[in-house]
């Protein structure tokens, strides 16, 4: 079962697409949760409670496909949400 962070209903066949005005609050949702996403030399870096997890754990966790994934990385590189260091 995937995180909760939008309205309507999540039985559906298919991914519903995310829309710009979505962003934040996903990212909002992966804040409060405690999900922290580092931009690095090396890409950007997931971690959960002081440890490094895998992006496929995220995107499992969050119901996201490999396209709204990569969208997301996206949104994080452009926006700098958690503030990089």
């Amino acid at each position: 079962m995937s995180k909760v962070w939008r309205s309507n209903t999540s039985k559906v066949l298919f991914k519903r697409p995310i829309y710009k005005h979505e962003w934040p609050n996903l990212v909002a949702a992966m804040m409060e949760d405690g999900l922290h996403a580092q931009i690095t030399d090396k890409g950007i870096v997931w971690t959960y409670g002081g440890y490094d997890i895998m992006p496929s754990s995220v995107k499992k966790a969050w119901g996201l496909s490999d396209g709204q994934f990569g969208k997301l990385k996206g949104y994080i590189l452009e926006h700098d949400c958690w503030g990089s260091l």
